[in-house]
């Protein structure tokens, strides 16, 4: 007849009312409030309950998992103060528990005596379990079957099941991402008013035409499952479908400015960093961020010739797959390059949007039309100064970041912290480049009192940037982080300037 509400998460911020109706004194320490969120009174409380209901199942699955333990604990404290196994309960606030009646739903008194067995301590939620995901044919029988199967089929057959298998699997983990971040992060995003529906479309893109594309694919592939669930063809299907790739043009065009505007909102809003946070600690997430789930689509387009290269290379010679395969590997490299070259344009758009220049002659148009971005990243000069240096197919800019308040974003209509690069002398055009390596030692780097009385050995990870006409501009020498990061930069440098030396007459000269 009558229900033990003492261990009912959603009276849990009511439970010292419940069990010590009399005596106030011990009551119950509620969880740990987000810095993003004050609760100014309970009827602000009452509102956001009922503004919330419809999301109460996302709610209890973001929320952390630290608090719960917290509260589970002092509830479990609580109620083992009862003894319930002892005959003898001796409570020193009142005898008496309040318990809710099943049919009527109204608390009643009751005497502890007499309920004690209906007592159950607390017990805390088990841990979401994680869904296996499959990466080998086989693992999806039985073992018995799949012994059976492993004894009777040719090697063969099995190792070009085994990479059909590894196709389908990972659509299936891409739609289910997909739909993951569409409905948890994006949806959730809108609805708790924490992005607006323009932030959300810069951050997202067109996400919902690569889920479309990549079911599409998925439910193609089960259409032509056997009852054992092999797969003996493809070819067709991926004939027609590689197609509509072309869809990643756009959204991949569009990752530089979603990664912009990501960090920006981290940085500066507090209730989105909080929600991401609390994802992070979900188990849904994996222990992935939101970054990690829109960069997705992009990796998997990348894996595809290699997927499709290991079928072909266990597909029969007389197998009808031979015909359609290699021209789709082809033709999804295309796409692929297509995608890296509109990428990198747009990266380089982005870029020279946040250029300040201090004097008209930084302005060199060959930077201005730069297509791709090789490498960028911070190194010093020789008076310590922290450059940020980009590396174009064009040429090299050296400048200083800065920040500024924007309200005129194009990526968001919201006052926000932007980062901008004030140009650093002239760029240099890659037809004046000249790059030499300098060793360890030869050159001391100034920048710090220390380093100026300082006895030890000259500076280490240099090389130095300069013009091949000294009349253009001045010399720049460069410190690299460590040995690794300098090989990175002098490897981009000698790619570049040996692609411009087979496209042009012109001399150059390069010493590494």
């Amino acid at each position: 007849m009558f229900e033990d509400i003492s261990t009912n998460p959603i009276e849990m911020s009511h439970v010292s009312d419940i069990l010590y109706k009399e005596d106030r004194s011990q009551f119950l320490e509620p969880p740990r409030k987000s810095r993003c969120f004050q609760f100014r009174s309970e009827e602000s409380k009452l509102k956001q309950k009922k503004r919330l209901g419809s999301f109460g199942s996302l709610a209890s699955l973001l929320s952390p998992a630290k608090p719960v333990k917290r509260v589970g604990k002092i509830i479990q404290r609580s109620v083992s103060t009862f003894n319930v196994a002892s005959s003898n309960i001796s409570i020193a606030a009142s005898p008496t528990l309040m318990l809710r009646n099943k049919n009527s739903g109204k608390l009643c008194k009751r005497n502890i005596e007499n309920t004690a067995s209906f007592l159950t301590p607390y017990k805390q939620p088990k841990v979401t379990p994680r869904k296996f995901r499959s990466r080998q044919w086989l693992d999806t029988f039985s073992q018995e079957k799949a012994k059976e199967m492993k004894e009777n089929m040719n090697p063969k057959d099995l190792k070009h099941q085994e990479a059909i298998f590894e196709l389908y699997q990972g659509e299936d983990d891409m739609v289910e991402d997909l739909k993951l971040v569409l409905q948890t992060y994006r949806h959730s995003l809108f609805q708790l008013g924490i992005l607006s529906s323009e932030e959300l479309g810069w951050i997202f893109g067109p996400m919902d035409k690569i889920l479309s594309l990549h079911e599409a694919l998925l439910d193609s592939l089960k259409e032509r499952k056997k009852e054992d669930g092999a797969i003996t063809s493809l070819g067709q299907i991926m004939q027609k479908w590689y197609p509509g790739l072309e869809a990643y043009v756009s959204y991949c065009s569009n990752q530089i400015y979603a990664k912009a505007l990501l960090e920006e909102k981290k940085a500066h809003d507090c209730r989105f960093d909080d929600f991401l946070q609390r994802c992070l600690e979900s188990p849904f997430s994996r222990k992935l961020d939101l970054w990690n789930f829109l960069d997705v689509p992009r990796t998997r387009l990348v894996k595809y010739p290699l997927l499709l290269k290991a079928i072909l290379k266990h597909t029969p010679q007389s197998h009808e797959d031979r015909e359609y395969l290699p021209d789709v590997i082809k033709q999804i490299n295309n796409i692929i390059e297509l995608v890296d070259r509109k990428t990198g344009e747009a990266n380089c758009q982005f870029i020279t949007t946040k250029l300040d220049f201090l004097d008209e002659r930084q302005r060199d148009p060959l930077i201005q039309k730069a297509k791709s971005l090789l490498c960028s990243g911070i190194l010093k000069n020789n008076r310590g100064t922290k450059l940020h240096v980009f590396l174009f197919d064009t040429g090299v800019l050296l400048t200083r970041s800065a920040t500024r308040w924007s309200s005129n974003s194009s990526m968001a209509t919201s006052k926000i912290n932007t980062t901008r690069y004030q140009v650093y002398r002239e760029p240099i055009p890659i037809h004046q480049l000249v790059v030499e390596n300098i060793r360890n030692g030869e050159v001391r780097m100034g920048g710090s009192f220390r380093s100026a009385f300082s006895s030890t050995d000259g500076a280490k990870h240099v090389f130095r940037l300069s013009f091949a006409d000294k009349n253009l501009g001045q010399s720049h020498t460069l410190q690299a982080s460590d040995e690794h990061d300098k090989k990175q930069w002098l490897q981009n440098l000698n790619k570049l300037i040996n692609g411009h030396w087979l496209a042009s007459t012109s001399g150059m000269k390069v010493r590494v």
